[in-house]
Order: structure tokens, then C-alpha cells, then sequence
């Protein structure tokens, strides 16, 4: 899969870079033009951006504020649009399975994406019904366009903010990639510093900063405490990853921390997929994205930030820049 920001871009024109990540994730072909109309070459109308980024950010409000206030009962108000709005993300993911289902079935042209993958592996699995492909498929639409968008907006800002980054960026991209626009599958083992920048860019900013895990039967003894059966326990990844027991000078954009030279960072320090057994299960899906994602804006795109513009970050469930990322952008002739 590639993808090509803002493919229908004006030349110089002034945008927010995080709606148009969002847009590009949510509609984008496998030849690598994101069209404007939200439309798929099989004919398949994909998720309206804003109605499915509404109902997303919705969801996941209602979601978690019981697991960050366990004594806080919902609204029956606020029940009622949980539930309104998980039915709604439902519907518009099976909607969108079972026209695929009809493009396959039908011969037409079916993009090699996420969800023809989940499709293949339901033609060979019988146990794998209809609800639990809208389960996947609305859990991938829902966990990974929101975080993927917030790490690359925070990639911009921080490439903007040291040049010598991006020029060694764009000579690895040039060196790779040479004339060509797409990213391959063998491309992406190349582009190892790219996968750094990634990397640090989580680590300064992961877009979920903190883990909820529950204590094992039987509760458990750590230093000196004990906590009961069932509790819930925060990781912060965000403390950890800035730790300068662990980090060298933590509040320093360095992506060399990340060479393959050098010692890498514990499991338990650095963790911004989460770790163990029920970490994030599209920690691969999410790099290769970012990888490509990123590779083909600054191969496609000059980005330049407003000399007034000052990073402030705002904390949701994700992290993200508040405000989004206005910016400017120059075709590469």
C-alpha cells in the first residue's frame, strides 16, 4: 500500500496538517492519490471523514472515562450517545465489508488494503462470522487513524525544528527511492533512519501516554504496596520514555538514540505500542503506515511552519498538537 498526501493540493496553499492525514488515512487508493471524493476505484464509498471522526472521538470519550473514573457512573444521556454513536461506527463498517464482500464476488477492483486482508483471512477461517470482521475492521479504522495522524503531525513539527534531521531524511529518501514516488515493501527496510525519526518522535510524544492494565488474581506485592485484586494500574509511557536514568539528555530531538549501534532501550522504558501479551496489536501496521506515510509527504512536499507558530500540546486520550499543524506546502518539481 502507498499513499500520497494532499495529491490534489494547490502549490503553496496553506493547510492544517492534521485534517489532512485524517482524510488521506480514512480514502486513500492503493495506486497512491488520495481522492477528494472519498471514493475507492472498486466503487466503494468509504467512511464520510468527518461523521466517522465524530463518532470516533465520541466513542472513545465515553469508552474510557469509566476506566479513568471507575466511581463516575454515565449519564443516561451520555449512555444513550455511547451507544448511538457504537452502533453508528458499526453500521458504517459493515456497510463497507459487505460492499466489499460484493466487489470480490462480483470481479471488480479491489484495492490490497486492511480490509481485503481480513476478508482472505475470513474465506479460510469459518469460525470468523460478520460481527467479528466488524470487529476488526472498526477496531483498526478507529485505533489507527487517530494515533497515526497525531505521530506524523508531531514528525513535521519536529523535522521543521531541526533541518539537519530533514536533510538526512531526504538524502536516505533520495538514496532509496531515487526517482520514483511509491514506496515497496523492500523499500521499507532501507529507510532506516526514517524508522528512527519515527521512533524518537514516539518517544518524545507517544501519542497514547499511558497504559491500563488490572492486577492478576490474587493482587500482587510491589515495593512495599500491595494492590488488591482486579485494581487498575497506569503505565505512563510518557514519564518513562523522558526518564533520564534511561535517556540521555531526554528533552533533546536526537534520533541516533536509535541506531542499530547503539543500546536499545528496555521493553519496560520504552513501550509506545504498550507491552506483553496485550500489546498493541498493530504496532507492525502502524510503523509500516508511518514509514510510508511520511516518506512520500517529504518526497512529494516541501513543509514549511509559520515563523509564529509554537508547539502546544494538548492531552485527550491521545496526545496531539493543539490546534493542529498549520502549514504551508511547496510541490517538489
Amino acid at each position: 500500500m502507498t499513499l500520497l498526501l494532499m495529491a490534489s493540493a494547490v502549490d503553496g496553499v496553506k493547510v492544517s496538517l492534521n485534517n489532512i492525514i485524517h482524510r488521506a488515512l480514512s480514502a486513500a487508493e492503493p495506486s497512491g492519490v488520495a481522492r477528494s471524493d472519498g471514493k475507492r476505484p472498486d466503487g466503494i464509498s468509504m467512511v464520510p471523514w468527518k461523521e466517522g471522526k465524530q463518532h470516533a472521538e465520541t466513542l472513545w470519550h465515553h469508552h474510557i472515562s469509566p476506566l479513568l473514573k471507575e466511581d463516575q457512573l454515565l449519564h443516561p444521556l451520555e449512555a444513550r450517545v455511547y451507544r448511538e454513536c457504537a452502533a453508528s461506527m458499526r453500521r458504517i463498517g459493515r456497510d463497507c465489508i459487505e460492499k466489499r464482500i460484493k466487489a470480490v464476488t462480483t470481479g471488480g477492483e479491489v484495492p490490497n488494503d486492511i480490509l481485503t486482508q481480513i476478508l482472505q483471512i475470513s474465506c479460510t477461517d469459518t469460525s470468523v462470522d460478520m460481527e467479528t470482521l466488524v470487529d476488526d475492521f472498526v477496531t483498526f479504522y478507529v485505533a489507527g487513524q487517530e494515533t497515526t495522524a497525531n505521530a506524523l503531525s508531531f514528525a513535521v513539527i519536529l523535522i521543521h525544528q531541526h533541518p539537519e534531521v530533514l536533510d538526512k531524511l531526504l538524502s536516505e529518501i533520495e538514496d532509496v527511492l531515487g526517482d520514483r514516488k511509491e514506496v515497496t515493501g523492500d523499500d521499507l527496510d532501507k529507510l532506516k533512519y526514517t524508522e528512527q525519526v519515527i521512533q524518537e518522535v514516539l518517544r518524545m510524544y507517544p501519542t497514547v501516554i499511558r497504559m491500563i492494565k488490572e492486577s492478576p488474581r490474587g493482587g500482587l506485592e510491589l515495593s512495599g504496596y500491595h494492590i488488591p485484586e482486579g485494581a487498575s494500574i497506569s503505565f505512563f509511557t510518557a514519564v518513562m520514555s523522558r526518564n533520564p536514568a534511561f535517556f540521555n539528555d531526554p528533552d533533546t530531538f536526537d534520533p541516533s538514540r536509535f541506531d542499530v549501534d547503539r543500546p536499545r532501550p528496555g521493553p519496560f522504558v520504552y513501550f509506545p505500542f504498550s507491552v506483553g501479551h496485550r500489546s498493541c496489536i498493530g504496532r507492525h501496521f502502524a510503523m509500516i503506515g508511518l514509514k510510508i506515510t511520511l516518506t512520500r509527504l517529504l518526497k512529494t512536499f516541501r513543509v514549511t511552519l509559520p515563523p509564529s507558530f509554537s508547539l502546544v500540546v494538548e492531552q485527550r486520550i491521545t496526545l496531539l498538537p493543539q490546534g493542529g499543524v498549520p502549514c504551508t506546502l511547496r510541490e517538489i518539481s
